[in-house]
């Protein structure tokens, strides 16, 4: 019998988690607006364009290359101002893909997949792409 209970309690708590993370995962977020100082956080500027599903990269310049999240855009966080800044916008809308700080500096970002605007048809990618830094443009690579 306390086993049984265990089993509900648990099979209970995994639904509500999974309801609890389905609704974050709609809601649009404009979420990158602390930055560490000291140990402590602190407010700094929010994105300029709200995402869920992007990735966040640390360039070699210092600066973090936030990339698509349901978009197209991508945008740069200068740490020592606080500030965003639009760069080259990717090739292909994506969410959910991998992005990866290549030796030579560029981004490749991979994969992922891409939704209509009602969210009702998705669309796996296999497509990859490359961020240049220093041009702040992308261009394709191989599937």
């Amino acid at each position: 019998m306390r086993k049984q209970k265990n089993i509900a309690l648990l099979t209970a708590s995994i639904v509500a988690l999974a309801s609890l993370l389905t609704s974050a995962a709609l809601m649009p977020m404009r979420s990158a607006r602390a930055q560490t100082v000291g140990g402590s956080w602190a407010f700094t500027g929010s994105l300029n364009t709200a995402r869920i599903g992007h990735t966040a990269t640390p360039l070699k310049t210092g600066k973090i290359l936030i990339a698509a999240g349901d978009s197209q855009s991508a945008e740069l966080y200068d740490p020592a101002t606080g500030a965003w800044s639009y760069t080259g916008s990717l090739i292909q809308r994506r969410r959910l893909h991998t992005a990866t700080l290549l030796p030579n500096g560029e981004v490749l970002v991979a994969g992922g997949y891409y939704s209509d605007d009602n969210f009702v048809h998705f669309t796996n990618l296999n497509s990859a792409e490359l961020y240049d830094p220093a041009t702040g443009q992308w261009r394709p690579t191989g599937s």
